[in-house]
């Protein structure tokens, strides 16, 4: 993980798991690939390496706005109901960048001979899949951090 990352999530680290409920619901969903393995192939690659830190600060990001969101509605939807709309076209565009991001990545590890066949499982499963991924990533890695405290 780069700085930038740790940045990333050292800034939203006191905001989870209070604000979403479903925090153990991501934090135990069986991904069809894991954080330590997309790394594995990356090894000695720092253009993969570049990339797929790329991809983790796209995850952290989109985590973020999803759970400012979600805690926007919790509050009291019809006293946010335009910053709600104003996050929701913001969120579904970093949501459209970091499925780019994935992609890339797993292009780029196909270029290079290496297993990009965890992307099929994602894919079937459409936004939501993407979405997990980054869930699922972002608030392992914030269990990490904090074990590191």
């Amino acid at each position: 993980m780069n700085a930038n990352n740790e940045g990333i999530l050292n800034s939203i680290s006191g905001e989870f798991p209070t604000k979403v409920e479903e925090f153990e619901t991501y934090s135990n969903v069986e991904l069809p690939v894991s954080e330590t393995y997309l790394l594995s192939l990356c090894e000695g690659d720092v253009e993969l390496i570049e990339l797929f830190e790329e991809m983790l600060g796209y995850f952290y990001r989109y985590t973020k706005d999803v759970c400012e969101q979600e805690s926007l509605i919790r509050q009291d939807l019809h006293e946010n109901l335009e910053e709600i709309r104003e996050k929701d076209t913001a969120r579904t565009a970093l949501h459209d960048a970091m499925i780019d991001s994935v992609k890339i990545f797993a292009r780029n590890l196909q270029k290079k001979g290496k297993d990009a066949s965890w992307l099929d499982m994602i894919d079937k499963k459409g936004r939501a899949g993407y979405a997990n991924l980054a869930f699922s990533f972002t608030f392992l890695d914030l269990l990490a951090l904090n074990k590191n405290k």
